[in-house]
């Protein structure tokens, strides 16, 4: 065993952790989609602020001695390649006014993005008179010398830049470095090569970055001056670790826990010895080949799963080791083990009349704890998916490898003397007789039936993202300060809009954000760069009309040809009139060619897949709701100035508000599935219709003792702690069909009384004590570093509770109907 379980362990060491919140969502929701779209086109979270000041005011030797370390980090770190190519990109400039190619473009076109009531002062300079005028008095005072032959008339400085200001504001300057809003920061901003989620990148981009900061901090500090630098590469690197340290305290927190719970109840050193023996090579193997299942890294849900996994193994040894003991202690009754050697003759013997009959039971249970992971399996959220791939696969591996040596370990390594008596004694004095039972069960049933009545919502689904996030996120809060110092706080929205013309985009995105200015007036609180450029189509056909109807072409033309010293000037106007004939004068490529260039493509870009694809950044009045903004974009699919093109909303809010809608799905399928597939492998084995009826009641009762448990608490229902529920299915069945086992045994008496007291007699402390145990492992969770998790882990251990409470309170009922079917009299049907 031990060598199986070292080979099927190896591929732990290749398991690689997806830290990125989106790996755990469903690929076929919108938002997601969205989402996933913008790291693959505009590669999402690969900016870079590094940041130089002073939370006092900065004195001018501070900010001439803040701009040159700024420009010798910025130096230093253009020089950083990875795999051949530059890792960073400075994206510090602002729209380049003095960029001769885009001003041609600017001179030749910024009519046609101007509107109609902005144009009449150019149509008055744009008559022939008033242009052979200014063409033979010269350039107006003050225009630049290097542009006077592509703007002869001054429209530059009079009209268009004023124009391109308004609509492009800059950040904060002091001559060409940035300033933070409060003027006390220079930043440089950077463009990584790689997103975060790379680790191998992330790793060496903080090393490097952190390594020339380093070198500098003492120059900084002789001026007063602070380094601070901004970057998801930070967040990711820390959070990779963050995964990999709750991962091994929620293993080796679950193992001790359990083994040590085991220990103190059964009070014998060398069963713990065997459990531990048993458990933690094949806990190994299974997560070594459930891991190995998922193809890629697996997510912070699959964090959960050794931990799970822990608890759930030493259940099959402890129902072994008290049926063990049963048999040991009838041997041991009717005959003399005086000796040693008569003694381990006896152990042995009681091994070959225990596990034979017991060995089907465990396997029935095991079988719904797996079809219920195998439920998880077929969820649409990938981290679920894993979580159910993962934990089926490792319980199977683990199951077989602990009946595969239980025999051999009980036959060498059980206590010839067992210590459990007393834990016998202390249930036969606390187990309430069976009609008290009842009438527990019968009113906690119609306490529940009214809770039920009474509450709109069992389960109610309040999603958060931040549950997926570290609890003591010290960084990314500290992150989040550097964001508001940059004046980037603050509620934001993305709305992605992707059709085929780079046109179509933009127009869409225009006419998204003035329905939603129309709608809801005081939502947005800053628009999109994107729409404050690019004019709406009925606005550019308005200004074409009006350039075309009042411009003297013709007699711009006549002018042309007296005056050849000028032509790029008049090449300029000939372009803007042949523009003015066709059906729309602006193409998305006058966007993408002008100062603005770099600007722009952070918001429009192609496809990969073909097509083009923009996003209008918002920021949010924080009253504003999430369910009002989705209610206003939603409809807008169906108007026809967005028949062509795709919308979807991509920000954090939006998408919570569709992990919340799908996830209330996704709970009620689950769970069904999760009762039917028990149901199945119940019937399958028992044969009785109606006892597999009353085992479905108990589960569904459960489950409501659970969500009227939870409600009582501060505990929510999120992803993870939705995942909790098919879990609780496949588990809390367990000790039903250890107690139908011990039921339906030959030597249970008549009468439905007597039954339930010798089914609770033999089955209630090992059903207690894996109930514990299981609770421990699940408790283990409370060490990770992740608050989801630890919700997680509290729902869980509320859940197995349930469970138990359940089971316990059910067993005359079930007496009832064993006692009806007359199983008793007869062998169990085979599977249990």
């Amino acid at each position: 065993m031990f060598g199986i379980s070292l080979l099927a362990a190896i591929p732990i060491a290749g398991l690689r952790l997806d830290t990125e919140v989106m790996g755990l969502l469903p690929p076929n929701l919108p938002a997601a989609q969205a989402y996933a779209e913008i790291q693959e086109v505009f590669g999402g979270g690969a900016s870079l602020a590094i940041m130089l000041g002073d939370h006092d005011h900065l004195s001018p030797a501070q900010r001439d001695g803040a701009s040159a370390l700024l420009s010798q980090v910025a130096e230093e770190l253009s020089v950083l390649r990875w795999r051949g190519r530059p890792a960073l990109v400075d994206i510090s400039a602002d729209p380049d006014w003095e960029d001769q190619q885009g001003l041609a473009a600017l001179l030749a076109l910024t009519p046609l993005f101007m509107p109609p009531e902005k144009l009449d002062s150019l149509i008055a300079r744009l008559r022939p008179s008033r242009v052979e005028a200014r063409l033979r008095a010269g350039p107006p005072p003050g225009s630049p010398q290097r542009w006077r032959e592509e703007d002869p008339l001054g429209l530059w400085s009079a009209s268009y830049l004023p124009f391109w200001q308004e609509r492009l504001p800059t950040l904060r300057r002091d001559g060409a470095t940035l300033l933070s809003p409060d003027g006390q920061w220079y930043v440089l901003a950077l463009s990584a090569v790689e997103p975060p989620q790379h680790a191998a990148f992330s790793q060496f981009l903080v090393a490097a970055v952190e390594g020339v900061l380093e070198r500098h901090a003492a120059a900084a500090a002789e001026q007063g001056l602070s380094w601070d630098w901004l970057s998801g590469h930070r967040v990711a690197l820390q959070d990779f670790a963050t995964a990999r340290r709750s991962a091994w305290l929620m293993s080796l927190g679950s193992v001790i826990g359990v083994l040590g719970l085991f220990a103190l109840l059964l009070r014998n050193l060398r069963l713990l010895l065997l459990a531990g023996l048993l458990l933690v090579p094949a806990l190994a193997a299974a997560v070594g080949l459930g891991g190995s299942v998922i193809a890629g890294p697996v997510s912070l849900l699959v964090l959960a799963f050794a931990a799970i996994l822990a608890g759930m193994g030493v259940d099959v040894i402890i129902h072994a080791y008290w049926r063990w003991q049963g048999c040991y202690g009838e041997l041991a009754q009717r005959q003399w083990l005086g000796t040693l050697r008569r003694r381990r003759a006896a152990r042995r013997r009681a091994v070959i009349l225990a596990l034979p009959a017991l060995v089907p039971a465990l396997m029935l249970a095991a079988l719904t704890t797996v079809a219920a992971f195998l439920v998880l399996a077929s969820a649409d959220f990938r981290g679920l998916q894993q979580l159910g791939l993962v934990s089926a696969a490792g319980l199977v591996v683990l199951v077989a490898l602990v009946l595969l040596a239980l025999p051999a370990a009980l036959s060498c390594l059980a206590p010839l003397h067992p210590q459990s008596a007393w834990l016998d004694r202390w249930w036969q004095r606390l187990a309430p007789s069976p009609r008290l039972l009842g009438l527990a069960l019968a009113g906690a049933l119609l306490g529940l039936g009214g809770w039920w009545w009474s509450s709109s919502e069992p389960f109610p689904i309040t999603s958060d993202l931040r549950d997926l996030r570290p609890s003591a996120d010290t960084l990314g809060q500290q992150q989040r300060r550097l964001l508001e110092r940059l004046g980037r706080s603050g509620r934001q929205e993305v709305l992605l809009v992707a059709a085929a013309d780079g046109r179509r985009v933009l127009d869409a995105l225009q006419v998204a954000e003035a329905i939603v200015a129309e709608q809801l007036p005081t939502a947005l609180l800053q628009g999109s760069a994107l729409t404050r450029i690019w004019p709406a189509p009925a606005q550019r056909r308005a200004s074409a009309q009006r350039l075309a109807a009042e411009v003297d072409w013709a007699g711009l033309g006549q002018l042309a040809a007296n005056h050849p010293q000028q032509k790029v000037f008049f090449d300029q106007l000939r372009q803007l009139a042949e523009r003015l004939e066709e059906a729309d004068p602006l193409r998305h490529e006058d966007l993408l060619a002008g100062p603005w260039a770099r600007l722009m493509t952070q918001h429009l870009r192609p496809r990969p897949q073909g097509g083009w694809l923009g996003r209008a950044l918002w920021r949010l009045n924080p009253d504003c709701s999430t369910a009002q903004l989705i209610a206003v974009i939603e409809p807008m699919a169906a108007k026809p100035a967005f028949a062509d093109a795709e919308l979807a909303l991509a920000g954090e809010s939006s998408l919570g508000h569709y992990l919340n809608h799908a996830l209330a799905a996704e709970v009620q399928r689950l769970l069904l599935w999760a009762l039917l597939g028990s149901a199945l492998v119940l019937l399958l084995a028992l044969r009785q219709p109606a006892l597999v009826l009353v085992l479905l009641a108990i589960l569904a009762t459960s489950l409501l003792l659970l969500a009227a448990v939870v409600s009582l608490t501060p505990l929510r229902w999120h992803l993870l702690t939705i995942a909790v529920l098919p879990l609780v299915v496949g588990i809390g069945i367990d000790d039903v069909v250890h107690l139908i086992h011990h039921l339906r045994v030959p030597q249970a008496p008549a009468g439905w009384a007597a039954r339930c007291r010798f089914a609770l007699r033999r089955a209630g402390p090992p059903m207690l004590i894996t109930s514990l145990t299981t609770g421990v492992g699940f408790a283990s969770l409370l060490l990770a570093d992740y608050r989801g998790l630890q919700d997680m882990g509290l729902v869980a251990v509320l859940g197995i509770g349930s469970c138990w409470i359940m089971s316990v309170g059910a067993a005359p009922l079930l007496a009832c109907l064993v006692e009806r079917e007359g199983a008793g009299r007869r062998a169990p049907p085979p599977g249990v």
